[in-house]
């Protein structure tokens, strides 16, 4: 990606069964521009979690969010966390700076309508 690789924020703690069972024992990991979830994983972990009830969201609102997240990472404004569970994306925040003129793609379209 387009910033400058920070350093690896690692919050792992070790869980006494051995086990990752409940989210507030997931590893949370700071993670490089170089190490960050691709599209696709953005795409399959939002798609997970808002496919049922109550949002009941389409694939392709995901894949828009996939994309809106791709969009800002080659800006380089980003910051986020990721939490993995053997080593599929399970968790995932970020933030990156707001300009209505710059954010033109679909699902900041509909946002703006709202």
């Amino acid at each position: 990606m387009t910033a400058a690789a920070g350093p690896r924020i690692c919050c792992e703690q070790t869980c006494s069964s051995g086990v990752w069972r409940h989210a507030d024992h997931l590893p949370v990991v700071v993670v490089t521009f170089d190490e960050a979830p691709t599209p696709d994983e953005v795409a399959d972990l939002y798609a997970a979690a808002t496919q049922g009830p109550p949002l009941s969201e389409p694939r392709a609102q995901a894949d828009a969010y996939a994309e809106l997240f791709r969009s800002v990472l080659t800006r380089g404004d980003a910051a986020w966390v990721e939490s993995r569970l053997h080593g599929a994306l399970v968790g995932l925040a970020y933030g990156h700076h707001w300009r209505w003129a710059v954010h033109t793609d679909q699902w900041s379209s509909h946002l703006r309508e709202r």
